[in-house]
């Protein structure tokens, strides 16, 4: 559902009607929101009427506690207990590059507390004109920091790691780690919209005898939104944001997850030990420098 925010209305003079919220207190509470942490992914049109713009939004929080005990002989490290819950998206075709600019300060750094979220944007096309927008949305009056997006190679043999995912050859790559997310209940999906691109994204031959993955409807923006998202599954950083929101579960969740960790067969392969080493200098770097990291 649609909500009316008094610092959007006061600052952006274009309509964010599209913001819908998931309705369901269980899920998502707006006096919460500085506390949540989570991952926002961003794929962005030209606004003319076309291709959508979209901000898709989502928490981290354990997974059901039935779906964990399905699953938990398959665990192996702590980020396997949890999963990344939508619980907004933006979708419009009719905002400028700029606006979206706009909105997206509003959502990540004014709503949300800042170092709480990390952004998958999608740099495809209009990722870096995006990205020039930001420092000077209200005309510089801003805390923007470009800390907030999650950095990728954007070639193959690349040294450095630069903010926004490209997709081209990788797709395939990216869908497959999509389904792979998907079948193991670590992204949870709640707006209509995404939801009915969902289940018309499927695979395609083409005539030369290759595969594609593409939607059988119009438009599969805020799919591809998920499948971005997918790949921060593999980013140690993802995996130290669930080290802080474990420390805040329950007592009783925290001892399940310890004494199935501690019981796991370490002679398969699986070394939690690392994990753990990275999670603890994650935090005694945060401790004493905490914009060191956005989060």
């Amino acid at each position: 559902k649609f909500e009316e925010i008094y610092e959007f209305d006061k600052k952006l003079r274009f309509s964010y009607s599209d913001l819908k919220w998931v309705d369901d207190d269980s899920l998502f509470m707006p006096i919460q929101r500085k506390q949540i942490k989570g991952i926002m992914t961003v794929d962005i049109s030209e606004g003319l009427g076309q291709d959508y713009s979209v901000i898709n939004i989502f928490k981290i929080a354990p997974k059901a506690r039935e779906i964990i005990e399905v699953q938990k002989h398959t665990y192996s490290t702590m980020s396997d207990f949890f999963c990344l819950v939508q619980i907004g998206m933006f979708r419009s075709n009719l905002v400028s590059v700029k606006q979206l600019a706009e909105l997206f300060y509003m959502i990540a750094f004014e709503y949300f507390h800042y170092d709480n979220f990390k952004v998958v944007l999608e740099i495809n096309s209009y990722g870096n004109e995006f990205l020039a927008h930001l420092p000077h949305v209200f005309e510089g009056n801003n805390n923007y920091g470009s800390s907030i997006f999650f950095r990728y190679k954007h070639k193959a043999d690349a040294e450095e790691e630069k903010i926004g995912l490209k997709v081209g050859d990788n797709k395939n790559m990216l869908v497959k780690d999509y389904q792979d997310a998907m079948q193991r209940r670590d992204i949870s999906i709640y707006n209509e919209d995404n939801i009915r691109e969902l289940t018309t994204f499927i695979k395609h031959e083409t005539n030369a005898g290759n595969t594609q993955y593409k939607s059988d409807s119009a438009n599969d923006d805020t799919v591809m939104t998920i499948v971005n998202m997918a790949t921060i599954f593999k980013k140690t950083y993802y995996h130290s944001m669930v080290d802080l929101v474990f420390r805040s579960c329950t007592k009783e969740f925290q001892d399940k997850v310890n004494t199935h960790l501690k019981n796991m067969d370490y002679s398969s392969g699986t070394d939690y030990s690392t994990f753990t080493s990275t999670a603890r200098k994650f935090k005694q770097q945060t401790k004493s420098n905490p914009g060191l990291f956005g989060i």
